[in-house]
Order: structure tokens, then C-alpha cells, then sequence
């Protein structure tokens, strides 16, 4: 079976989010609607890899197809 992982993301100032996922990409998109890509282009994630390292990266917002984010 498939083992959450717990992300944190934050944008530096007021937003800190914590999100249990399977994968990097279904936690960033539960967690992107919450932040406004104007006000925020990009969020800090870190969250521990299967292995126990810990990983971290700036990850520009909105993620997903651009076709359908413009509809």
C-alpha cells in the first residue's frame, strides 16, 4: 500500500498548510486554490522522501495543464 507523506507548504509570510498525500503533485494541487498566483507565484514545500531525506523546493503556482487553468 501506497504511504502518505506530510507536506508543509508555506509562501513566507502568513500561509503555513500541512497536507497528507500520496505524491507531491495531488498535495500541490489540493493545496494551490488557497493561495492567489498574483499575490504568491510561488509556495515553499518540504516534506520527507521514502527514504528519510528530507526535501525541499519552491514550486511555482498555479500546477496543472494550462488549457484548463485558463477555462
Amino acid at each position: 500500500m501506497a504511504k502518505n507523506r506530510t507536506f508543509k507548504f508555506t509562501d513566507g509570510n502568513e500561509i503555513n498548510e500541512s497536507v497528507e498525500a500520496n505524491s507531491f503533485k495531488k498535495a500541490v494541487k489540493s493545496v494551490q486554490s488557497k493561495f492567489d498566483p498574483k499575490k504568491t507565484p510561488r509556495i515553499f514545500v518540504e516534506w520527507m522522501s521514502k527514504r528519510g531525506v528530507e526535501m525541499t523546493k519552491w514550486q511555482t503556482i498555479p500546477l496543472g495543464r494550462s488549457k484548463k487553468l485558463s477555462k
